[in-house]
């Protein structure tokens, strides 16, 4: 819950009202998929068709490249480093 120093006071009435409504309709509830379990993923087999000096250098990689050869894309040139540090 908040801190005492949030000063967020009381529900309204209406916002207790609402409560009560949601609660007596069966309070239907769809958990959010940020608090569902972590299930595993299968990394894809590794893409053979990637441009010279384009290399997977983790299974995330491997996952996005599957996803770009599967559309028929290829992946852009690793960035620099003055190029990363602009961005």
């Amino acid at each position: 819950m908040p801190p005492d120093a949030a000063k967020l006071g009381r529900l309204t009435s209406a916002e207790i009202d609402t409560l009560r409504q949601w609660i007596g309709a069966g309070a239907q509830y769809q958990a959010h998929w940020a608090l569902l379990p972590i299930e595993p993923v299968e990394v894809p087999p590794a893409v053979t068709s990637l441009p010279v000096g384009i290399e997977p250098h983790n299974a995330i990689d491997g996952i996005v490249f599957a996803g770009l050869a599967a559309r028929k894309l290829s992946p852009q040139p690793e960035a620099d480093r003055a190029t990363l540090i602009a961005a």
